[in-house]
C-alpha cells in the first residue's frame, strides 16, 4: 500500500497541465498550450523578450559549452591518465562513475536545495552550482593529484552540471520555439564537445603538456559562467508567481513538499521511460566518445594506419564525432517537427536506426579515414535525437515548473548513469577481453536498440497511443 504522502505527491504531478490532444500537429510549437488550461504560444516569453532573456539564454549556452568541453576531453585525456597513474581500463573508468554519482545525488537534492536557496529566484541555484563546478576543477590542475581525488572532482562536476542541465531545459521549454531553442542549447554542449578533444589532443600530444593543464580552461569558464548566470537570473521566477495559499503551504511543510516532488517523479511512467531512453542515449554517446580513440590506437591493428596516417591521428576522430553532433543538433533538430512519418516520433526512429548502421562501419572497416567519417555520421545522426526526444518529454510533463525541474533532474541522473555504467562496463569487458576494445561496439549497438525499444514504449506510458505525441 502506498503511503498517503506518496499518493499526495503523485496527485501533485498528475495535476500539472498537459497538452491538449487538439493541438495543431503542423505547428512547430506544439509544446505550447491551448485554452483548456494549457500554454498559448503567443503569450509565452521568448529568447529576446524580456530583453534580459538574451543574456540568460547566452549564459545557459555557455554553461553547456563548458560542460561539453569537460565531458568530451576525457576521451582524449584517458591515454595520458592511464600512463600517469599506470591504471587499468577498469580503474580509469571510475571517472565516469564519479560523474554519474554526482548527477544522481543532484537529482535527489535539486528541489530541497532550490528551496533553501530561494526557489522562486533561481540565480542563487545557478550561482552555487557553478561555484561547485569551478571548485571541482581545482584539484585537476594540481600536478600529481591522487586519482581518488580526480574521481571526487568528476563527482562534483556532475553534481553542479546536473543543476545546469535541469534548469536550462526548464527555462528553454517555457519560451517560444522551444524545440529550436532546446536544439541550440544542446548544440552548445556538442560545440564544446567538438572543441574539447581538439584542444586536449593538441596540448597532450603536440605540446607534451600534462593532461591536467586542460582543466585551467574549464576552471576559468566555470568562474565566468557563475558570474554571468548569477547576474542574469536575478529575480527570475520559474513559472507563475505562487498564490497566497501556496505561500502558506510552503511555510507549513516546505521540506516535506519538496522531498515529495523529488521522489514522486519516480512513480510517473512518463518520467521513467524518458529516463531509460536518455540512459541508453548517453550510454552510447559517452561510450563512443570515451573509448573510440583508444580502440583506434590498438597497436596490433596495423592495417588501420596507411598512407601516412598514424595512431596519434586517431586523437582527432572524436573532433569529427562531436562536430557531427553539433551540426546535427543545430541544423537537423528542427526538421523533426515536419518529418513526414510521425513528426518527432518517426524522426527519432529514423535517426537512431541509421546511427546504428554507421556504428557497424566503425567496427568493421579496417581503415582510420573510413572510421573517422563513419564516427562523424554517427554523431550527426544521434545528435538531434536528444533535443527532439526532450521536446516530446517536456510536452508530456505539463507546465508546472516544480514538476519539470524535478523530472528533468531525474532524467538527467539516469542519463549520466548511462554515461557512466556503459563506458565503465566497456572498460571491464575490455580487461576481460585481454585489453581489446572491440567490445565497445556491441555495447553501443545494444544501447541504440534499447533506445528504439523505449521510444516505442513511450506513447503507452504517456497514455497517448494512437493520438500522437
Amino acid at each position: 500500500m502506498p503511503s498517503s504522502s506518496n499518493i499526495q505527491a503523485q496527485d501533485d504531478i498528475e495535476k500539472a497541465p498537459k497538452v491538449s490532444a487538439n493541438t495543431n500537429k503542423n505547428d512547430p510549437d506544439t509544446d505550447s498550450i491551448t485554452a483548456a488550461g494549457t500554454i498559448v504560444d503567443d503569450n509565452l516569453p521568448s529568447r529576446t523578450s524580456p530583453p534580459i532573456n538574451r543574456w540568460r539564454f547566452f549564459g545557459i549556452c555557455l554553461l553547456q559549452i563548458c560542460a561539453g568541453l569537460s565531458d568530451s576531453a576525457a576521451g582524449a585525456l584517458i591515454p595520458s591518465m592511464m600512463s600517469d597513474y599506470s591504471s587499468s581500463f577498469l580503474v580509469t573508468s571510475l571517472i565516469f562513475v564519479g560523474q554519474a554519482v554526482g548527477f544522481i545525488l543532484a537529482a535527489a537534492f535539486v528541489e530541497p536545495i532550490r528551496s533553501a536557496l530561494l526557489r522562486r529566484n533561481d540565480s542563487a541555484s545557478f550561482l552555487v552550482a557553478n561555484l561547485i563546478v569551478a571548485a571541482a576543477y581545482i584539484p585537476l590542475v594540481i600536478p600529481g593529484c591522487p586519482f581518488a581525488l580526480v574521481v571526487i572532482a568528476f563527482l562534483l562536476v556532475g553534481f553542479g552540471n546536473s543543476f545546469n542541465v535541469s534548469m536550462g531545459n526548464t527555462f528553454c521549454s517555457t519560451l517560444k520555439n522551444s524545440t529550436n531553442l532546446l536544439g541550440i542549447m544542446h548544440s552548445a554542449f556538442s560545440l564544446g564537445g567538438t572543441i574539447g578533444p581538439l584542444i586536449a589532443t593538441s596540448m597532450v600530444d603536440l605540446g607534451n603538456l600534462p593532461w591536467g593543464r586542460f582543466y585551467y580552461i574549464t576552471l576559468a569558464m566555470a568562474v565566468a559562467n557563475a558570474c554571468l548566470v548569477g547576474w542574469s537570473f536575478r529575480g527570475y521566477q520559474a513559472g507563475d508567481p505562487p498564490s497566497s495559499q501556496a505561500v502558506e503551504d510552503e511555510k507549513e511543510t516546505p521540506k516535506k513538499r519538496h522531498w515529495q516532488t523529488t521522489f514522486a517523479s519516480l512513480n510517473w511512467p512518463v518520467v521513467i521511460i524518458s529516463a531509460l531512453f536518455i540512459f541508453a542515449y548517453q550510454g552510447a554517446e559517452v561510450t563512443i566518445s570515451g573509448w573510440v580513440i583508444k580502440f583506434l590506437q590498438e597497436p596490433d591493428d596495423k592495417e588501420r594506419f596507411t598512407n601516412g596516417v598514424t595512431p596519434t591521428s586517431a586523437g582527432y576522430v572524436t573532433v569529427g564525432y562531436w562536430a557531427g553532433i553539433t551540426l546535427g543538433r543545430f541544423f537537423l533538430s528542427g526538421l523533426g517537427t515536419n518529418f513526414p512519418l510521425g513528426r518527432e516520433t518517426g524522426y527519432v526512429y529514423f535517426l537512431v536506426t541509421l546511427a546504428g548502421l554507421f556504428q557497424l562501419v566503425v567496427w568493421l572497416a579496417p581503415n582510420l579515414i573510413t572510421n573517422a567519417v563513419a564516427v562523424a555520421f554517427v554523431g550527426l545522426l544521434i545528435g538531434p535525437a536528444y533535443p527532439c526526444a526532450m521536446t516530446v518529454f517536456m510536452r508530456m510533463m505539463g507546465n508546472n515548473p516544480d514538476t519539470r525541474v524535478s523530472s528533468v533532474s531525474t532524467i538527467s541522473a539516469f542519463g549520466m548513469s548511462g554515461g557512466a555504467i556503459a563506458p565503465f562496463f566497456t572498460g571491464v569487458f575490455a580487461d576481460w577481453a585481454g585489453g581489446k576494445l572491440w567490445v565497445m561496439h556491441p555495447i553501443t549497438i545494444v544501447l541504440l536498440v534499447a533506445m528504439l525499444v523505449f521510444w516505442f514504449v513511450f506513447p503507452f506510458a504517456a497514455g497517448r497511443k494512437g493520438r500522437g505525441l
